[in-house]
């Protein structure tokens, strides 16, 4: 009897014709492998050996449908069973490899389905050579960064809605720097996509808002109150932050206005509410539960009927959304995109120093369908749409926004 540690071995691989390994054999190969989300393998198959993968938690997509927890995939030899490899969700998998083969993968252009060999590989030039050690390099630095940007704090949601208070009730911060880009902002026509699914005019979500009464969630001094009161017969604000509310005491005072705990909606009344709303507020909240808990306080508050729209930030390739590099050889142009310090959809970054822009919540184009799921779960008749922002960043009637991660604005629609 003996033992030997996985965190000793290669990838995960601990069976095998190789070193490190608890067990050398080539009549197998076995690893416990771990891959990230947005992990992808280029497409490929074996030529003799028959691969087994054992799917223990995340989701993987392989031979064009995903395969979740529980699910076990055989890959024939040969070359009839082609396939990439790419995970949507952190996953981990047991791989077991029969026999253990050295060389016996074959990689597929996925596009053509031809092989790509040694005499495909093209004799670069010294320049080319030179950019593509750049690239190793910088890939190696990003590594070094994201490994020590992965240790965490015991930090709990507590410690994280601490924060954002500190960072708002910073009395060196004026109102309108809270918000950000405020007079951008005021330029967008935040209620054509608030009060219209698509932003399309034609499809109203309420035949009249005159008798309606409306929240602002994070509603900040009030600036988007004070516009919505065009549109409602009433329109109450809460925010985090007490001096917040106190400016926008000042600036609408005709409105209520509440201080909340950072996970709820105050002392706002309870079913009392046609319709809530929130714009550049939610995406600044980098945990899962806290918002989750805000979303079960907003049915809470709605009448049977009412309605939510959620805007927050969207770019189709998060959490890749940093360009890190740009290269170019011959004809083609390699683009390198960094992992944006942000929080996926499910995460709690409750260790996050900064918010408020600085560290906020993101959704990508993959995280789509678990989105309007998870909304499902708490409302009725869910629906998402978009409008472009990365086209208005540079020039707005005249108002200019800074570069930010997200190409659009997504509004998450439901019903109570």
């Amino acid at each position: 009897m003996y033992s030997k540690k996985l965190s000793e071995m290669t990838r995960g691989w601990f069976v095998g014709d190789f070193e490190p390994s608890a067990y050398r054999t080539n009549d197998a190969e076995a690893g416990i492998r771990v891959l990230e989300k947005g992990y992808c393998e280029q497409a490929h198959y074996h030529r003799s050996a028959v691969k087994v993968i054992a799917v223990l938690s995340g989701k993987l997509r392989m031979f064009n449908r995903e395969w979740t927890e529980d699910d076990v995939v055989v890959f024939e030899p040969g070359g009839g069973d082609i396939t990439s490899i790419e995970a949507l969700q952190d996953s981990k998998i047991v791989v077991l490899m029969l026999p253990g083969i050295k060389n016996d993968k074959v990689y597929v252009d996925a596009q053509t389905e031809q092989i790509v060999n040694d005499s495909d590989i093209q004799r670069h030039r010294v320049k080319d050579i030179r950019t593509i050690l750049n690239i190793m390099g910088n890939l190696l630095q990003i590594a070094d960064i994201r490994s020590a940007a992965s240790m965490q704090t015991n930090k709990t949601d507590r410690d994280y809605i601490s924060m954002q208070k500190r960072e708002y009730e910073n009395p060196d911060v004026t109102p309108e720097n809270i918000v950000g880009q405020y007079a951008w902002h005021e330029e967008y026509p935040y209620e054509t996509f608030l009060l219209y699914k698509n932003g399309d005019v034609r499809k109203p979500i309420f035949e009249n808002t005159k008798d309606k009464i409306a929240l602002d969630f994070a509603c900040g001094p009030g600036r988007m109150v004070k516009r919505m009161l065009k549109v409602f017969k009433k329109v109450d604000g809460c925010d985090i932050s007490a001096r917040l509310i106190e400016e926008a005491r000042k600036r609408v005072p005709e409105t209520d206005f509440y201080v909340t705990n950072g996970n709820d909606l105050g002392d706002v009344p309870l079913n009392h509410y046609d319709f809530i709303y929130c714009t550049i507020s939610m995406q600044h909240i980098a945990s899962y539960e806290i918002r989750r808990s805000i979303l079960q306080n907003m049915k809470q508050a709605l009448r049977p009927g009412g309605k939510i729209v959620l805007q927050m930030a969207y770019n189709s390739h998060f959490p890749y959304v940093s360009e890190r590099a740009r290269y170019r050889m011959n004809d083609k142009e390699i683009v390198m995109y960094e992992k944006a310090d942000m929080a996926d959809y499910f995460g709690n970054d409750f260790d996050a120093a900064k918010t408020n822009g600085l560290h906020d919540v993101g959704i990508g184009k993959r995280d789509l369908p678990e989105v309007k799921k998870d909304i499902a779960e708490i409302f009725d008749n869910v629906s998402l749409w978009f409008s472009s922002v990365k086209n208005y960043y540079d020039d707005l009637d005249g108002q200019k926004h800074s570069n930010y991660w997200a190409t659009d604005w997504i509004y998450i629609y439901a019903e109570k």
